[in-house]
């Protein structure tokens, strides 16, 4: 049997995974009704690749614009009434699509349907459910709760297609692989409930080389640029969930922004962050001194972090005598 479901990969340089994720989509126990695979500008092995699978997915090729647009791509070309999401480097297991069609099913009224996953540690092949993350919550009207917290994997996602007529796809201004999911799910969650399976469904590959301090940054970033348009195109926030608490998100992710920015030796934008940050919290003694220090030269600011880092050398050793 096979459903109205059109699988939507990106890929930008993702050859040496692109192959498992295609091959999860079409070995699904429920067929999809096809899988769009689109390459956006890459300079690896992907467009050889694909000529692999000729006949049993669609390819579609464009110059690099990012990993919105090319969502945005598979979205404009596919048939189906349900548009799942499967980003290249992540692969689904057999009844991913039959078990949250199903959900869909039983709960009309949601507009998304995303499950539980397993953290893969593609070394050890070591699979793990971080439970604690409350993937739960975020079932029904869960409009607030994704407000402070994104827990929603893109991979996980199944998307009504209505849904996306009338919330828009993905914000092609968010042009680094960072949040652009975020946002996308706060529009849904404004309007529309979502569905949970409540057992992993995906394995959502955990890479050998952890992000650089600089990455983390750029996330944090795009993440206040999310939240402060989501409270732009929703201002009645400010309101409902009081202002304090509103204040606090923002001042969390603008100081732990301008904190990684800061660490990565990226002066500039860390004292564009902790500015932002001071807006929230004006008297933050410990955001006026890391301000402050980024007017420092770079020499000065490393030969801070040499004194910090022996300084607390010293303290554990203390501690253990």
């Amino acid at each position: 049997m096979r459903s109205n479901i059109s699988v939507v990969i990106p890929s930008y340089n993702s050859a040496a995974y692109l192959a498992d994720a295609i091959d999860s989509a079409l070995n699904q126990t429920l067929a999809p009704l096809e899988v769009i695979v689109v390459n956006d500008g890459s300079t690896d092995e992907t467009a050889q690749l694909l000529e692999r699978y000729r006949g049993r997915i669609n390819p579609i090729s464009q110059e690099n614009r990012g990993l919105s647009a090319a969502r945005n791509r598979g979205i404009a070309a596919a048939q189906g009434d349900l548009i799942a999401f499967l980003d290249a480097d992540d692969i689904w297991l057999p009844e991913k699509m039959e078990k949250q069609l199903g959900c869909l099913e039983e709960h009309p009224q949601a507009a998304l349907v995303h499950s539980q996953l397993y953290y893969w540690d593609t070394q050890t092949g070591e699979r793990t459910i971080q439970r604690h993350r409350g993937r739960h919550e975020y079932t029904g009207r869960c409009y607030h709760r994704l407000f402070f917290q994104n827990g929603v994997i893109p991979s996980t996602m199944i998307v009504r297609r209505e849904c996306l007529a009338k919330v828009g796809g993905f914000d092609e201004e968010i042009r680094r692989p960072t949040c652009q999911d975020y946002d996308l799910c706060l529009r849904i969650a404004r309007h529309y409930e979502f569905g949970f399976v409540d057992e992993p469904l995906i394995l959502y590959r955990q890479h050998a080389s952890s992000s650089t301090k600089r990455q983390v940054a750029e996330n944090l970033a795009d993440n206040v640029f999310v939240v402060r348009k989501v409270l732009r195109n929703d201002p009645g926030l400010w309101r409902t969930l009081g202002r304090e608490a509103v204040n606090e998100r923002l001042f969390g992710l603008s100081f732990d922004a301008g904190y990684h920015y800061h660490e990565a030796g990226r002066s500039s934008e860390g004292r564009r962050y902790f500015l932002e940050a001071l807006r929230y919290r004006p008297f933050n003694s410990r955001v006026w001194l890391l301000y402050l220090a980024n007017f420092l030269p770079s020499r000065w600011v490393w030969r801070l972090r040499e004194l910090k880092s022996s300084l607390a050398y010293v303290a554990r050793k203390d501690c253990r005598a």
